[in-house]
């Protein structure tokens, strides 16, 4: 257990510092304190392959990333935390989604790392989380509700219908 549970932290962490640009590309660093955690980093870029538009904001402990992929699905990425991490994806996909059943968002958000994730091999962490909560089981899985797939993070899925879009959220906590 105490292995599965470092490999998750590294997952986690991968995550957290993935394609880190020496400075941050199509956007602007507010500030900076001192962290334990370190500077929030870009982990997407222009110069992704499937990456149309991409700008971040570096406040402090806090960045807000906004990317759009080729096909028009759209990402934005929150991070910070300077003691625990927290990252929340909101990807937003074109389309009708009104008819999806209760397991089919599961498999959304969940297929949803996998579509970002081929954005670029620098974001393999995405996949691997993927991977992770297949393993749990999708059955398993519920919206709103906190997933524990290691005692060291909490991961939590959920999802927003709009007209002509879908957007789902994960929620990846350090615990």
């Amino acid at each position: 257990m105490k292995q599965n549970s470092l490999l998750f932290l590294g997952f986690f962490l991968l995550l957290f510092i993935a394609c880190q640009p020496s400075e941050p590309q199509g956007g602007t660093v507010v500030s900076n304190g001192e962290c334990p955690a370190g500077k929030p980093a870009a982990m997407f870029s222009d110069t992704m392959m499937f990456v149309e538009k991409h700008d971040i904001i570096i406040d402090g402990q806090e960045a807000e990333e906004k990317v759009v992929l080729k096909g028009g699905t759209k990402v934005m990425l929150s991070q910070g935390g300077c003691e625990k991490i927290r990252q929340e994806f909101q990807i937003t996909h074109p389309g009708d989604f009104s008819k999806l059943g209760y397991q089919d968002w599961i498999i959304l958000c969940v297929s949803s790392l996998d579509h970002v994730a081929s954005a670029s091999p620098a974001l393999g962490g995405l996949r691997q989380w993927s991977g992770a909560l297949k393993n749990l089981g999708l059955e398993n899985l519920k919206l709103g509700e906190p997933i524990i797939p290691d005692p060291s993070v909490t991961v939590k899925l959920d999802k927003i219908i709009s007209d002509g879009e879908a957007t789902v959220i994960i929620v990846f906590q350090q615990n």
